[in-house]
């Protein structure tokens, strides 16, 4: 062996070394993190600690090999919205964001809640098991291929590649001012068009999901015919996350397009965290910092114009608990055109409207009151959060880090309702989403937003929380061991149509956070559907002009 060779040997060896004892050291942090949950809890012992080892496996198997983004995006989103959550409010003790409904920190309602989302946790882990086996049984068999379609950039793609980013670039501008116009999805506006053949639904998916895969699958092929050039990529990623979080006014959205990168380049090597050094890839780190930080002003200062100004009456009257940034989901939709469930972190994710006012109070009350939009909130309770000191500050540290996940609120509010049973499972599996402010889990919670014609402000359970409509431990987890397998199928599926990781890693991104934001399951079905039949489409786009994919050795 060489003395180069050598030397790479020790730099490799020492660097699985300090990855292990980072790995222990995180181990141990979190074991003292949720040993102190202990102090003060007034539920069983025994469920609580079920709970903290049921997210722990489900959090150890996400690097397993064959990595699946679906799965793995699903449990980190699980891990934060409930375990992280749940640890964050019993060190701090300071109140949950969204309603609670009847929840009153008896012992039996702590141990309802946690124990059903232990059983979420238990079923989505028991999945990723059985499918860690399957594979591997097959492969041991040879009854698998090793082999996955190579992305192969398309001949048209390769003579002009100028002609087809101009004509994306103009595409995706025109498309998106149609859309803040319009509001096909603008994050709490309602449609202000109806289109016929609900085409309203096919252009809120577009907005959302379909001219980003557009845009990734471009960027991958750029990636692949010029490898040693990462300026297309990231320059194409972070104006796509700065156009979409404007036109949607949606602040998680240049957050989840970083997002899939990330998981792109870190766990599957689209583009190794090496080469990203070595080809001067941490020159682009600040760029891509500039444009999340743009994208959150440009959002901040449309929401600034877009949403109404709040009746202080009417806001003052409601419980301070219940009022914070982003605490309800402001969704575009109408009876005639449905919208798809376009879920991101708090508060962004639109669920449907009622067709005509129901028997509620006709005040409309608007939760922003965030320091990014705090000019447009004039509720007293909201003014004195605003107030720089320390309980505030940690409140909004809390506020756009963890507890803008969608799951703890929710269980503890169903776990609180005499309501649960198997009719009540049924009612919720088929809800309409016209009902909105009407609908199930608002009643289950006491949710205070009521209905307003232009704008729709909803809190959100998540398909864990729906499952637990049943009462049953038993459902919840087979629930979400099934719509797990979906999600991963589906994952599989954007993989073996396009070969690019860039844009599977974004499907398996927004099919996880439709699971742990869902309210009505017909709209992420939908979403589902419209998602995987795209994928015929970006199959054919990539396929034009050549023969069969080569297959290479799969990397997963």
């Amino acid at each position: 062996m060489t003395v180069a060779g050598s030397m790479a040997t020790d730099r490799m060896e020492q660097s699985r070394s300090a990855f292990r004892w980072g790995r222990l050291a995180l181990l141990l942090v979190l074991i003292a993190v949720a040993a102190g949950t202990y102090v003060g809890h007034p539920g069983s012992p025994w469920v609580l600690t079920a709970f903290h080892l049921a997210f722990a496996a489900m959090l150890a198997l996400l690097p397993r090999r064959p990595r699946v983004d679906a799965y793995s995006f699903l449990a980190i989103f699980l891990f934060l919205g409930f375990w992280a959550k749940f640890v964050a409010h019993q060190w701090f003790r300071y109140p949950y964001i969204e309603p609670v409904g009847d929840f009153a920190q008896r012992p039996e309602q702590w141990d309802r809640a946690l124990a059903a989302a232990t059983a979420a946790a238990v079923g989505v882990a028991l999945f990723r098991v059985v499918q860690l086996g399957w594979l591997r049984y097959r492969a041991a068999r040879a009854m698998l291929p090793v082999s996955m379609p190579r992305m192969e950039v398309p001949a048209w793609y390769r003579r002009a590649p100028a002609w087809a980013w101009a004509g994306v670039t103009v595409a995706v501008v025109l498309f998106y001012l149609a859309n803040y116009h319009y509001a096909f999805f603008v994050t709490g506006v309602n449609a202000r068009v109806v289109l016929p053949l609900k085409l309203n639904a096919i252009f809120a998916w577009t907005a959302y999901c379909g001219i980003a895969m557009l845009v990734m699958l471009l960027a991958d092929w750029e990636q692949q015919r010029r490898p040693d050039r990462l300026g297309p990529l990231v320059i194409a990623l972070s104006v796509l996350g700065v156009l979409m979080s404007a036109s949607m006014s949606s602040r998680a959205s240049a957050l989840f397009v970083f997002g899939a990168l990330a998981m792109a380049c870190l766990a599957h090597g689209r583009v190794a965290p090496s080469r990203w050094w070595r080809n001067g890839g941490w020159k682009w780190l600040p760029v891509m910092a500039a444009a999340f930080a743009g994208s959150l002003v440009a959002v901040s200062a449309i929401r600034l114009t877009l949403y109404k100004v709040v009746d202080p009456n009417a806001a003052a009257a409601a419980p301070s608990a219940l009022i914070s940034n982003d605490a309800a989901a402001p969704s575009p939709s109408a009876s005639r055109a449905p919208v798809l469930p376009i879920p991101t972190p708090r508060g962004d994710a639109p669920q449907a409207r009622p067709s005509v006012p129901p028997s509620a109070p006709a005040a409309s009350v608007t939760a922003e009151s965030s320091p990014a939009i705090g000019a447009a909130t004039v509720a007293p309770v909201a003014q004195q959060r605003l107030q720089m000191t320390p309980s505030n500050m940690l409140r909004q540290v809390m506020l756009l880090t963890i507890d803008r996940w969608i799951g703890m609120e929710g269980m503890l509010a169903v776990a609180s309702s005499d309501r649960l049973g198997l009719p009540l499972l049924r009612e919720g599996l088929v809800e309409d989403p016209a009902r909105g402010v009407n609908a199930i889990f608002q009643r289950l919670a006491h949710s205070v937003y009521v209905y307003q014609p232009d704008f729709t402000y909803l809190t959100l359970p998540g398909f864990a929380v729906v499952l637990y409509y049943s009462g049953s431990l038993l459902v919840v987890c087979l629930g979400m061991f099934a719509v797990c397998g979906l999600i991963c199928w589906l994952d599989g599926l954007a993989l073996r149509a396009t070969g690019s990781r860039l844009l599977t890693a974004w499907v398996g991104l927004l099919l996880a956070n439709a699971v742990c934001q869902m309210s009505f399951p017909y709209l992420a079905l939908v979403f589902a559907v419209m998602t995987g039949l795209s994928l015929i489409g970006f199959w054919l786009l990539g396929h034009i002009g050549r023969g069969e994919p080569q297959a290479v050795a799969q990397h997963a």
